[in-house]
């Protein structure tokens, strides 16, 4: 049996990407080396599809908020130890005042070693997955190159990967008769028609899919304002305690 027997099947070739994309470096070497010896397409597809940090800090702020907003403190405070100064300003337009301040809180007594590095990016990628995999995070616009479409093993067997092009089928046409150029030619739509339809479509798709988003984005950016001002206020009401004990002493 060899070693891509097992994940041939529908699905296994994500099965294949995430157990590589979730390994240590080590480990994830000796896979793609493995990958390589076995058919260097699909090692080539495995690599372009993997998940990296810089894959996904060149995506859009918002998209990068939408994974941000959904880690813990704690994961993002650790990976931000592997990452250049503008990386770390990615995150953190991500986050209100007070958040910021606990990630920071946590960078600083925190000193992780490469392989707890290693394991806060494991769990940033698994996260985003499970994005993916809800709806909530449609790759297939934010970085199509990512993109792991249906039949991709049966592409890679064939020799290349499949490019997913959606299209109406056809009309069948009858078994009696051939229709002549003159009726195929009034069949098709006019260009000036097929542009306006495609231009229509388009249009609502897009305005339904950024309508979603912004109310999206508008609802965390309200959770994070309402968590600011929760705060703040907690700072000033302690304020006023240690300001009364103050006055108490000095009495």
């Amino acid at each position: 049996m060899g070693a891509l027997d097992r994940y041939q099947k529908p699905g296994g070739f994500g099965q294949l990407l995430q157990l590589i994309e979730t390994c240590g470096s080590v480990k994830q070497e000796k896979f793609l080396t493995m990958v390589r010896e076995a058919d260097p397409r699909w090692s080539e597809a495995i690599q372009k599809k993997m998940l990296t940090m810089e894959k996904i800090l060149s995506w859009s702020d918002e998209v990068v908020s939408e994974i941000a907003g959904s880690l813990q403190e704690l994961t993002i405070a650790i990976a931000l130890h592997g990452l250049n100064a503008e990386a770390r300003v990615r995150f953190y337009r991500s986050f209100s005042f007070s958040q910021r301040r606990k990630i920071d809180d946590l960078f600083e007594v925190n000193q992780p070693s490469a392989a707890d590095i290693g394991a806060a990016y494991i769990k940033i990628f698994t996260e985003v997955r499970r994005l993916m995999h809800e709806g909530t995070l449609r790759v297939d616009r934010v970085d199509p190159e990512v993109f792991v479409p249906d039949g991709i093993e049966e592409a890679l067997r064939k020799g290349g990967e499949m490019n997913i092009l959606r299209s109406v089928p056809l009309p069948v046409p009858s078994q009696n008769s051939n229709p002549t150029p003159a009726q195929e030619r009034q069949a098709l739509p006019k260009p000036e028609v097929q542009k306006q339809n495609v231009h229509n479509a388009t249009s609502t798709n897009a305005s339904i899919s950024n309508d979603a988003d912004d109310n999206r984005i508008l609802r965390k950016k309200i959770l994070a304002m309402t968590e600011e001002i929760n705060s703040l206020k907690q700072d000033v009401q302690n304020l006023k305690a240690k300001i009364e004990h103050i006055k108490k002493i000095a009495a």
